[in-house]
């Protein structure tokens, strides 16, 4: 590699300075290609022979380097048409091998072992890949191809004019399936040079075109240096590729994210726009071309928007039920256990030989096995796949499902000094809705209405009826939900801050559970974030019908209705 270094700085020195006078820069501009051709060729070839490397990477290198040997033997016969005949015909046979290396290339690059791709990566790369060429064709169309047609000329020479172009759309595919597919089973390195190479050649041919085109090209012209460049980099290349291989690297170990090609076909749709932009201010050739292009080119990015808006769907249904998969397999192994502990303690607890102290302990055992067993039944409720075939709605009352909550949240409340104001409607509130289950969610807002309330605080209960919607609102005297975490607190085993801070108990189910009852009622279920001032949580439901009735009021209703509920305290 030092030795091609030192050569490609000779060629770039002669570029610069013309060294052998102006008669021979045709001769050696021609010959200073053949030992950097050549050299490629054969590191190729050496990796090709390398059994180290996967079938498909030998097979790859063996298309490149054929690709070079046919660009060399373009080179010689270029030069023998211009030693024997002191003018170059148009179309040769050095162009039929000049035009070999684009398929050959091409060919070799997209043997290279890819990630395999399925569902919308196959399509993301497709649409990718065709927004690149989409740009590719304008650039190459209206650089080189316009001309092309417009000077017409003999159908063969029309022909090859538009084969190179073409070849270049080739090479800017297999430069696209490099960028957006390619893993680094061939080196990062290598792959590094070989995309830079392949860039490089692109360039140098659309300049070339346009230098032909304005008659200012001959042999030996500063842009061959950027064909000089793409050939030394192709064997610069090869030889990281033999390298890696010889000191037992394994460059497949890592893949470098490709998110930053996630802009590709919106860059390709801007180059295009550019260029249809340029053709209108140059006197509107192919102006038509342009448009269409374009056309082409928003067409693909919608497309590619539309299936990633269904790719993302599609994983978050898969990501959920893996989810629930897994709380559903963790559940039922819990279940078992829990099940024996909860058997022994009714055993040790029906023996006459335990102290009260021991007596006590075992009930602090089966009161904690209870709540795990409580815990793991709402685990299986949350990963039902049939959310809805397990619950049966009725026409019911809200008013009354809402005040026997309340009544069965009182001792609870009396526990933590705090009083619960709630004075139930005159009306009944008819819902649809599974009344076990909607008491279960009222009762979870109240267990964590009491729970963050301090003592001598008030948690508030009301519902209201409108001509369609029944409002439900539980108030809590607590610290309050900060505006950021009020997105996720309907989420599983989300616990907020306070909670953390607090050491609240719970396991982060029971605002997950309410939400998914009240989406299976086709109501809605939101938090109104106060930080430090209280929470609010409203439940909207489709309401069926509201009639006056009288209702009979309870015993113990102005007790906890007037004054502040209070009663021992205890502890587990």
């Amino acid at each position: 590699m030092v030795v091609l270094a030192g050569y490609v700085v000779l060629y770039l020195g002669w570029q610069l300075f013309r060294w052998g006078g102006p008669g021979h820069i045709r001769t050696i501009g021609d010959v200073a290609f053949w030992p950097v051709n050549l050299l490629a060729a054969v590191l190729a070839f050496r990796v090709a022979s390398t059994r180290s490397f996967a079938a498909q990477v030998r097979r790859g290198w063996l298309l490149i380097g054929l690709g070079l040997i046919a660009y060399l033997l373009g080179n010689v016969l270029q030069l023998v048409y211009e030693a024997l005949l002191h003018e170059k015909p148009y179309p040769t046979f050095a162009d039929v091998a000049y035009l070999a290396f684009y398929p050959l290339l091409f060919a070799g690059i997209l043997q290279f072992p890819r990630d395999r791709f399925q569902g919308f990566a196959v399509v993301r790369l497709v649409l990718d890949a065709a927004a690149t060429v989409a740009a590719g064709a304008a650039i190459v169309w209206y650089v080189t191809l316009a001309s092309a047609t417009e000077s017409g000329g003999r159908p063969l020479q029309l022909a090859v004019s538009i084969a190179y172009p073409c070849g270049d759309l080739l090479l800017i595919m297999a430069l696209t399936a490099l960028a957006v597919r390619a893993r680094r089973v061939i080196g990062s390195w290598s792959l590094l040079l070989i995309k830079t190479s392949v860039l490089l050649y692109v360039v140098s041919d659309v300049v070339y075109g346009q230098m032909t085109l304005a008659g200012t090209y001959s042999g030996g012209a500063w842009i061959d240096t950027g064909w000089m460049l793409a050939i030394a980099l192709l064997a610069a290349s090869a030889n990281e590729q033999y390298r890696v291989a010889k000191v037992g690297l394994s460059p497949g170990e890592r893949r470098k994210s490709d998110s930053g090609f996630v802009f590709l076909p919106y860059a390709a749709t801007a180059v295009t726009f550019a260029i249809a932009v340029i053709s209108r201010r140059s006197g509107g050739r192919l102006e038509i071309g342009s448009m269409a292009l374009l056309g082409v080119e928003l067409v693909i990015v919608l497309g590619r928007l539309h299936w990633s808006t269904v790719d993302s769907r599609r994983n978050n249904r898969a990501a959920e039920q893996a989810r629930s998969e897994f709380f559903a397999t963790i559940s039922h192994e819990l279940r078992t256990p829990l099940t024996s502990i909860r058997g022994y303690c009714e055993l040790l607890a029906d023996s006459e030989d335990l102290t009260g102290e021991e007596r006590e302990f075992v009930h602090i055992i089966e009161r904690n096995a209870e709540r795990e067993e409580r815990i793991v039944a709402d685990l299986l409720f949350l990963s039902s796949e049939d959310l809805l075939g397990r619950i049966e709605t009725v026409e019911a009352d809200l008013v009354r499902i809402v005040d026997d909550a309340v009544s069965s949240r009182i001792p609870a409340a009396a526990q933590s000094q705090v009083r619960i104001e709630w004075t139930p409607p005159e009306e009944e509130i008819t819902v649809h809705v599974d009344p076990g289950r909607m008491g279960q969610v009222i009762d979870n807002l109240l267990t964590n209405a009491i729970k963050f309330s301090g003592e001598g605080t008030t948690v508030r209960v009301t519902v209201d009826a409108n001509r369609s919607t029944t409002t439900l609102r539980v108030e809590d005297s607590g610290p309050g939900i900060p505006e950021e975490e009020a997105a996720h607190i309907f989420e599983r085993l989300y616990r907020g801050r306070a909670a953390q801070q607090n050491a609240v108990p719970g396991a982060g189910l029971g605002l997950a559970i309410a939400h998914a009852i009240v989406e299976a009622f086709n109501g809605s279920i939101t938090v109104e974030p106060h930080d430090g001032a209280g929470a609010v949580f409203r439940i909207d439901l489709p309401m069926m019908s509201v009639r006056a009735v009288e209702r009979a009021v309870r015993p113990n209703a102005v007790a906890w209705r007037e004054q502040w509920v209070s009663a021992p305290r205890t502890s587990d």
